[in-house]
């Protein structure tokens, strides 16, 4: 097992250092126009019940965060590379279980030719479990730290200026350290798809897809295999407001131990966004179901639905409102048939007082089967270019 977790991390490092040294090799071609933009975040935190557990066992915390960051973007030619390095250290007064140092490498390289654009999306992201979680799913999985990998390339081809191909390859793989304890299972995702898009006129534009997917869980021998579909249309009503909807079907085939298959489920995938802009303020919806795979060893049925609302309130004050529902159901044969429903609301106001500079307040609600969160923080961010 560790040489097989050793074999993995050097993958990790040649992945980065490649694509490290490429970025390198870029900044020193011909015409090659170039910028690094370091940034340092202070912020300071308080949460009544930061893992999210029932009144008894919920105990409250102050943390403090250093997070410096660097990305950067070279262009030369038909090539544009982009990345970015960033590291989040946290820690918790009379509570260093708690502490955490995450850290993340993004790399997207992409290349233009006269009819077609490659990139390929790169990353590796090291944090825990718990809040990260709870932000893409909405499901409270144990507190752990985990490690993801992953590789996204991407082909679009242009067949005329109103329509076009896009093809898309992406790679997951997920590591939990002491996983199992958690209830938590190392899985490897990885999915395929399709889609041609037409812009039927200015306004209107209509996409058909196509998608496979796998998901592994090997220590529990356990496969997924699922098959989408989905059509759907935009609509730009005016400059300031347009929509989006797409609906779908998908087909899941879960195999067992040996291969044996297991229980199959079908049912609709949706997707739909809308946005409003006004002279001062924004705002948006959306909602979803989608399949996602996670760290609970079953792929999830996953419903979102989120509004946000944001508003200039001068030149320097910018306030936002966020409100999320979450609903999972596992699909899994055996694993729990009740659903898990999560809901967050949060509220922040920015102020840039220097131009390299501003400070934020913030505050987050959170509730989970009756157990509710409450977290207020805040941050001081400077920022600066190199060219």
């Amino acid at each position: 097992m560790l040489s097989v977790k050793r074999r993995f991390q050097n993958v990790i490092v040649s992945i980065l250092l490649g694509s490290f040294a490429i970025f390198l090799a870029s900044l020193s071609a011909d015409a090659a126009v170039w910028r690094l933009d370091p940034s340092i975040t202070l912020s300071g935190s308080y949460n009544d019940n930061l893992q999210l557990l029932s009144d008894p066992d919920k105990r409250e915390v102050y943390g403090r965060s250093f997070s410096p960051a660097l990305s950067f973007h070279s262009l030369s030619g038909k090539l544009d590379l982009r990345g970015t390095l960033s590291s989040k250290v946290t820690r918790y007064s009379k509570a260093s279980r708690f502490d955490t140092t995450n850290y993340l490498f993004s790399f997207s390289p992409q290349y233009r030719l006269d009819r077609g654009i490659g990139s390929l999306n790169t990353s590796y992201l090291r944090d825990t479990s718990l809040q990260q979680e709870l932000l893409e799913t909405g499901l409270a999985l144990k507190r752990a730290d985990r490690s993801a990998l992953t590789l996204n390339p991407t082909w679009r081809h242009s067949f005329t200026e109103r329509s076009s191909l896009h093809l898309s390859y992406n790679f997951k793989r997920v590591d939990f350290v002491s996983g199992p304890a958690f209830g938590l299972f190392d899985f490897k995702d990885q999915s395929a798809s399709a889609s041609l898009n037409v812009q039927v006129t200015d306004v209107n534009n209509l996409t058909a897809s196509l998608s496979y997917s796998e998901n592994k869980v090997s220590v529990l021998n356990l496969r997924s295999e699922t098959f989408s579909t989905q059509i759907g249309g935009g609509h730009r009503f005016s400059d300031s407001f347009q929509a989006r909807l797409s609906l779908g079907g998908f087909h899941t085939i879960q195999h067992g131990s040996l291969g044996r298959k297991g229980n199959t489920s079908r049912g609709i995938l949706l997707s739909g966004s809308t946005s409003k802009s006004f002279e001062m303020t924004q705002i948006s919806a959306s909602v979803s179901r989608q399949i996602i795979p996670s760290g609970a060893s079953s792929l999830l049925k996953n419903d979102q639905y989120t509004v946000s609302l944001s508003r200039t309130i001068d030149q320097d004050l910018h306030a936002t409102l966020s409100a999320s529902f979450f609903e999972n159901r596992f699909l899994r044969e055996d694993a729990p048939r009740e659903k898990s429903r999560f809901y967050s609301a949060s509220s922040s106001l920015s102020w840039q007082w220097a131009e390299r500079s501003d400070i934020r307040f913030g505050y987050s609600y959170s509730r989970q089967a009756g157990r509710i969160s409450n977290a207020e923080n805040i941050l001081v961010s400077y920022r600066w270019e190199i060219d």
